[in-house]
């Protein structure tokens, strides 16, 4: 199945040009790192018919996953669950409950969000706040599920083929193997502006990033930059470098890199359910490992360190078949 996707952001600070839309860009950075095409992005006011309109044009075109964010909080004009229940002809309940229990393990305010999931024809349509974190989070539990989604929606082909004696599916990563190696050395940013580059960075197609400590020329410490990406995203990146640490330079090295497939699958333990993320090479298991952000909130949840929850999950995998 050709996995399209458009993202819309809905606010009407972006829309007349007040505010940067960061919610969208980092909604697209994640669907194309994980195989999505995605063929448009708009930019809507918090207005219901306006948003009825977006979401009906693109189900006409046969996108298969439409992704909203913002308008789904309790301001007065936070109108995109409406929007979107005049348009879905069938709800998917458990997908917005997923980004919201997700978001929660960070703030209880993840709860006030009142997203919608739905179909409409053969597509997909997903809520998800308008905040970076908000999408990431979403985008982050729910994106292992949508491809399958998407392909039962569509009476496309699934495979449940068990992978290595396990109950799970596996999801070809679709990143890409050729990269690029963006560095740049950073002696005079203040370390906390180092949060929203590193947002603007992913946000850009990043798909990692880190900072090394080094000893620049006359024996000033400073930082080594280091963002791997997909060439066509470098013009992006750069701009966020320059803009986000004042550095004078940048440079690149192209590089290939080996990736194992991933899949997951759920065990259910004594401290409840935890998700075990699955690395594959040539159709052979070559690792698992209980996911830490399931591991941390049950942990948390029970009064127990977080190597006891995560050894369950793993005697719990094992134990599969």
């Amino acid at each position: 199945m050709k996995l399209t996707a458009s993202v819309i952001t809905i606010s009407d600070g972006c829309h007349q040009g007040e505010r940067e839309d960061r919610s969208g860009p980092t909604a697209v950075g994640m669907l194309t790192t994980a195989g999505w095409n995605v063929e448009t992005t708009s930019l809507v006011p918090d207005d219901e018919d306006a948003i009825v309109e977006a979401l009906l044009e693109l189900c006409h075109l046969d996108i298969a996953l439409i992704v909203t964010t913002g308008g789904t909080g309790f301001a007065r004009r936070d109108v995109t669950p409406e929007a979107t229940r005049r348009v879905i002809e069938r709800e998917a309940p458990g997908l917005a409950e997923l980004a919201r229990q997700r978001g929660a393990e960070k703030t209880p305010r993840a709860y006030l969000s009142r997203a919608v999931c739905g179909i409409h024809g053969r597509t997909l349509i997903v809520n998800l706040p308008g905040s970076v974190g908000g999408v990431t989070d979403g985008m982050e539990v729910l994106l292992p599920l949508l491809p399958h989604a998407c392909a039962v929606l569509r009476d496309e082909p699934v495979d449940h083929t068990p992978v290595a004696g396990k109950n799970t599916e596996q999801i070809k990563d679709k990143t890409p193997l050729l990269i690029e190696q963006i560095q740049a050395n950073i002696d005079n940013l203040n370390p906390e502006f180092y949060d929203l580059a590193f947002e603007r960075l992913f946000a850009s197609g990043a798909l990692d990033v880190a900072i090394i400590p080094v000893m620049m020329k006359k024996q000033r410490p400073g930082v080594l930059l280091n963002v791997i990406a997909a060439p066509e995203n470098r013009d992006a990146i750069v701009k966020v470098i320059f803009s986000e640490t004042g550095t004078l330079g940048v440079r690149f090295t192209p590089m290939q890199r080996a990736i194992l497939d991933r899949s997951w699958t759920i065990v259910d333990t004594e401290y409840g359910v935890i998700r075990i993320k699955i690395g594959i090479l040539n159709d052979e298991l070559i690792t698992a490992a209980p996911e830490y952000e399931d591991v941390k909130q049950a942990a948390m949840q029970h009064g127990v360190p977080a190597r006891a929850v995560y050894a369950a999950a793993l005697n719990a995998y094992e134990g599969i078949g």
